[in-house]
């Protein structure tokens, strides 16, 4: 039988462990361009806010980032892949996010997004893959470029049969 085991990690640690050969693949958001790495499918990606249907915002239909910098946001982890992609928009901007809430865990920033009043922020692989939740809207940010989810490997590194036949099903699950 064959087994898996997946670690959550940020782009730059999912990097090193393809490079101390503890991963043989990486799965990552903005992973960024690397001589070593070996790009198997980039999915690019949107980014939405998600809040309640009685939010302030919730009648606009073009909403920019400087908006919600104006409301209580719930924001990933200074350093995570979407944190910083929220960040360097917002600086070449001139905005400041402050979160209400900061948090590493994406489970906790969308359970306790979706039982207040906060605004926060989800890929639109999590967004297209997932209903809205009852009583929220699911937003486009409309000035912030979204990146990409990489799945790549070390260059010049031979993927075991179980290895390959992952990537050919994750790859297909994601284009679906």
């Amino acid at each position: 039988s064959v087994t898996f085991s997946l670690q959550q990690a940020e782009a730059e640690a999912s990097l090193m462990a393809l490079q101390d050969f503890r991963a043989d693949l990486a799965i990552a958001y903005n992973l960024g361009l690397h001589d070593n790495l070996q790009v198997l499918g980039q999915f690019p990606q949107m980014i939405y806010a998600i809040f309640p249907e009685d939010h302030p915002l919730a009648d606009q239909q073009q909403i920019p980032l400087a908006d919600y910098c104006q409301h209580e946001l719930a924001l990933p982890a200074a350093g995570a892949g979407l944190r910083t992609v929220l960040d360097d928009q917002a600086k070449k901007q001139g905005l400041t996010l402050t979160p209400s809430l900061e948090s590493n865990a994406f489970a906790a920033l969308a359970t306790i997004g979706l039982k207040s009043d906060l605004v926060s922020f989800r890929l639109s692989m999590t967004y297209e893959n997932t209903a809205v939740p009852k009583g929220h809207l699911y937003k486009p940010l409309v000035d912030v470029k979204g990146g990409a989810i990489s799945i790549a490997q070390l260059k010049g590194r031979t993927l075991s049969i179980a290895a390959s036949r992952f990537i050919e099903q994750l790859q297909a699950r994601i284009e679906a």
